[in-house]
């Protein structure tokens, strides 16, 4: 998995597991308030907490919803 190459170059994969599970574990405790509506945003400021979370989070949330052009979702030759 590319995404996780450059935590690889440091850690054994058996650290890296280990440290995985521990964020995975952290995020299942922790107690959100004030309901952050944007979930980039909430990764960004939790970056420093979950390095690795917080990079698969920018990585998957930040995809566009849809493939198609703007021109073809908004034509009416599309209806």
């Amino acid at each position: 998995m590319k995404l996780l190459e450059k935590f690889r170059a440091t850690d054994s994969v058996v650290d890296l597991d280990i440290k995985i599970e521990n964020e995975v574990n952290m995020y299942l405790h922790l107690e959100v308030t004030g309901g952050d509506k944007n979930p980039l945003e909430f990764w960004k400021g939790q970056q420093q907490n979950f390095p690795l979370l917080s990079l698969l989070a920018k990585t998957y949330l930040s995809v566009a919803a849809s493939s198609v052009p703007v021109e073809v979702m908004f034509s009416t030759s599309g209806l």
